[in-house]
């Protein structure tokens, strides 16, 4: 015995108005249809789960897909998956939505046709890495641009002032999730693009000029030809590595004055493990600090004949430029920073490093420090935007000799707007000779429970600051001991003047 079950479909009409439109994505083969529901109480009665078949007349068959999220009365776009019209652009669409009991017809009124933004291509996270021998670029792919990078023909490669494209053939080495591929199919396709894949594109050369350029514009173009017309995906990347495999410092800091900069650091653990083996033959150790605020630009340098892993600071002085501290005054957030250390050995390249420091914001303009018999005092002319009043802080003076710390005196002090100057007295002789020695340096740090803010002491003044106070207080004595006896002077005088004026009068009457 068979039994045979029928069910009785009932068409619901005016479901939605008749101002639906629906967009085909040819790369990511999806249709997004945008409708109105009209909110019929006799509609309200899909579940959540339907068929949507896709009915172009231009193609022999139909196209399914079940959404399992389906509200009648809220959804007014619809994200059909899977979609594929191949080489056919349909002019007439139908979408009909079904269940087992019931089902509705919506006329697409249009249907757009789109390929997705180039700029989509990519997601984020793109790196990077250029040296004196090889470009390399990390890129992981979005799937949305499928038809294009079908058609990849060569890559653009701009450095700043370099500029060179290239092949996918020439010179181009191309791993897709790890495995070295080919560049291209028989067919003159480039066949490695979907959705996640992590592609790396390898370029040989000599970059050594390019590579050097401070604040350089890096810029990835995939030059793409498809029906003779070319278009292009540019890339800037997220990440940037310049010069050395390794980075040069696990962390770093950046102080600003308008007397010139400072950066401490510590060494990574791979340049830690082979620094003797990357310096040791080296004789000169070149490092420039550029700073861009706006349209301004001013690069700092510094060279050394010598480096060791003692050091943890490097020092720029800028005293004396009126260019310089015009920038170092209105550095903000939007500022950018770029430090090159070029390491040489009888003039010739060994290494090469860019690091893109991190910038800490302070409260000092300026700091000098002056040596006074038992104390050495820092004077500091303070930001308008600062603001520490009222704050308990740890001051710390770091001391440090050519580009090593060797001694922090440390304090507590109770911050306020009126203080401009915060002594340090030493309690051994070791302290004594490093903070009177006026061949060291300092970095002066304050800390609070809001806001840690450091200048370097890049000025030590001459001479004895209680000196010079006692001096300009016996100037000041003196000036006004003269001007008294002065005073004396010309009151007696004009009490000299009054007595013969009297005595001339006397005579006159008698």
């Amino acid at each position: 015995m068979r039994i045979i079950v029928m069910y009785d479909i009932t068409e619901l009409q005016d479901c939605y108005y008749t101002n639906a439109t629906g967009t085909y994505n040819a790369n990511l083969k999806t249709v997004t249809l945008s409708v109105t529901p009209t909110k019929s109480y006799e509609c309200d009665v899909f579940p959540e789960g339907v068929l949507v078949t896709v009915k172009a007349f231009e193609i022999d068959h139909n196209l399914l897909w079940i959404l399992d999220n389906f509200q009648y009365t809220v959804n007014q776009t619809l994200v059909l998956q899977e979609i594929d019209f191949g080489a056919f652009n349909p002019q007439m669409v139908q979408i009909n939505i079904s269940t087992v009991n019931y089902f509705t017809i919506v006329e697409l009124s249009q249907l757009n046709f789109q390929l997705s933004a180039l700029d989509q291509c990519f997601k984020t996270g793109t790196q990077f890495d250029v040296t004196n021998t090889q470009i390399s670029l990390s890129v992981v792919a979005s799937g949305a641009c499928n038809l294009q990078m079908k058609y990849l023909l060569s890559l653009q490669t701009v450095l700043g002032d370099y500029s060179e494209t290239l092949t996918l053939q020439q010179s181009t080495k191309i791993y897709v999730n790890g495995a070295q591929v080919s560049a291209l199919d028989p067919d003159g396709t480039f066949p490695h693009y979907n959705e996640n894949d992590v592609m790396m594109f390898y370029v040989d050369g000599d970059f050594t000029n390019a590579m050097m350029q401070q604040f350089m514009n890096i810029q990835i173009t995939f030059n793409m030809k498809i029906d003779q017309l070319t278009v292009f995906s540019v890339v800037e990347p997220d990440i940037k590595n310049i010069g050395y495999d390794e980075p040069l410092f696990a962390s770093n800091t950046l102080f600003i004055t308008t007397a010139g900069a400072s950066i401490q650091f510590q060494f990574g653990a791979s340049v830690i493990a082979n620094f003797g083996t990357m310096f040791d033959d080296s004789d000169q150790f070149i490092f420039r600090l550029g700073v861009q605020q706006g349209e301004q630009k001013y690069t700092l340098r510094n060279t050394l004949t010598s480096f060791s892993l003692s050091n943890n600071i490097i020092s720029f002085d800028a005293a004396g430029s009126d260019e310089w501290a015009s920038i170092a005054k209105v550095i903000d957030e939007t500022a950018t920073f770029q430090l090159d250390v070029t390491i040489l050995n009888d003039n010739v390249l060994q290494q090469f490093f860019v690091v893109f420091p991190t910038y800490s914001y302070s409260c000092w303009e300026n700091a000098v420090m002056y040596n006074m018999k038992d104390q050495a005092c820092v004077h500091l002319v303070r930001k308008p935007t600062c603001v520490m009043d009222g704050k308990q802080a740890h001051l710390q003076l770091m001391i440090f000799n050519g580009n090593a710390f060797i001694k922090t005196i440390s304090q507590q002090v109770m911050m306020t707007a009126e203080q401009y100057r915060y002594c340090f007295t030493c309690s051994d002789t070791s302290c004594s000779e490093a903070l009177f020695n006026n061949a060291n340096k300092a970095l002066f740090k304050t800390s609070s429970s809001n806001l840690t803010s450091s200048v370097p002491v890049l000025t030590h003044a001459e001479g004895d600051y209680n000196l010079v106070s006692y001096i300009s207080l016996a100037v000041g004595g003196l000036f006004a001991l003269g001007s008294l006896v002065y005073l004396i002077i010309e009151f007696i005088k004009l009490k000299q003047k009054l007595k013969q004026m009297k005595v001339k009068k006397t005579i006159r009457k008698t």
